[in-house]
């Protein structure tokens, strides 16, 4: 079992015996860089630098600040999509089993920067743009996301999956990926009840396996690309939160806590033009992901730092003791994380940006 600097304090003999030097040096995070910036035979599409800008500087963070030494970088390659679904389960079958041993807890970053876009027969499905898409067959030539959601949940059942989509319509791709907002339902519904009959606060589990996604833009909004920048709105936002990190709080951050500086980043810059990301956890089989795997180094951390942005609610030692308050406060905040994953804001077009359709 590979533990990260973050998760040592959490595994089950914590405080029992001192880390060896390798649980502690190497996070085992693997990642597979998906899209295109130029698209030869779609005239429409055409070329655009800032998609290629984006996914070079994703990929330096990768190797340089995670140290991920194990990516399939398929961004702009010329094979049509079923040969690249199949470099990918090559990948994950051969690759990543061989550098960790094993796929359990291991993370895996899957990254899209390019266009995507629904179906023209069936609105429900949501396509991928590669290299190879044509104008005349674009669907037939795209990758289907319905594909790559079940590759994943097949060939990666056991890892830990950030799934991020830097395209247009992005949240279309929330039903394909192995949930339905009646279970997020569900699950806040069962969060509720362990909050109001839980006696003491327990120390977090760290999930060993799930899937967390990040859009871009909600299923039916445009992601944008600002004109005069490098790098897309999104990933530049991105970029952005996990270069400044976070002040007072923790040494590792949650993509939960990058979602919360991405989008104080886009209001604060483009105002009313902001596309609002959408965060969801679809699969929460091993454990919400998206909020408790401490993946990112937060650049603002210093030793001595009390966390002021802690989620957790802490409750009475008996269960006779509770309070109107804490209960109040429980209901509110699981209101709130309600909200985010059923009603997720529209934004409206820049007119200083371009789409990324």
């Amino acid at each position: 079992m590979f533990y990260s600097p973050a998760e040592w304090d959490l595994r089950p003999s914590a405080g029992k015996d001192k880390p060896p030097p390798s649980a502690v040096v190497e996070t085992p995070t693997a990642a597979i860089l998906l899209g295109a910036s130029a698209y030869p035979q779609h005239k429409e599409f055409g070329e655009t630098k800032s998609f290629l800008n984006s996914k070079e500087a994703i990929k330096l963070y990768l190797r340089d600040t995670l140290k991920v030494s194990c990516i399939l970088d398929l961004f702009n390659a010329p094979e049509p999509a079923s040969v690249l679904l199949t470099q990918m389960s090559a990948f994950l079958k051969m690759d990543v089993h061989a550098r960790f041993g094993s796929l359990a807890s291991v993370n895996l970053i899957v990254y899209y920067i390019g266009h995507g876009y629904p179906a023209s027969s069936d609105p429900t499905d949501y396509y991928l743009a590669l290299s190879s898409t044509t104008d005349d067959h674009p669907e037939f030539t795209s990758l289907e996301f319905r594909l790559l959601a079940r590759l994943l949940r097949t060939e990666a059942s056991e890892m830990r999956k950030f799934v991020i989509l830097d395209s247009c319509f992005a949240g279309m791709a929330f039903i394909h990926m192995g949930n339905s907002r009646a279970n997020a339902q569900k699950a806040l519904s069962d969060r509720t009840k362990a909050l109001l009959t839980t006696r003491e606060v327990q120390v977090k589990s760290v999930p060993t396996k799930g899937t967390a996604l990040y859009c871009a833009a909600d299923r039916d909004v445009e992601a944008l690309v600002p004109r005069e920048d490098q790098y897309t709105m999104f990933s530049g936002a991105l970029l952005h939160a996990l270069k400044a990190g976070r002040p007072r709080a923790r040494q590792y951050m949650s993509m939960a806590d990058i979602h919360e500086v991405v989008w104080e980043h886009l209001e604060q810059r483009f105002r009313k033009e902001a596309v609002r990301p959408a965060l969801h956890a679809p699969d929460q089989s091993g454990g919400d992901i998206a909020r408790n795997v401490l993946l990112f180094p937060n650049p603002q951390w210093r030793e001595g730092t009390v966390d002021e942005f802690t989620d957790e609610i802490p409750v009475q030692r008996t269960a006779g003791d509770k309070s109107a308050l804490a209960i109040a406060i429980a209901a509110v905040a699981v209101f709130l994380q309600l909200s985010r994953v059923l009603a997720p804001t529209e934004t409206e077009m820049s007119k200083d940006c371009d789409t990324a359709c």
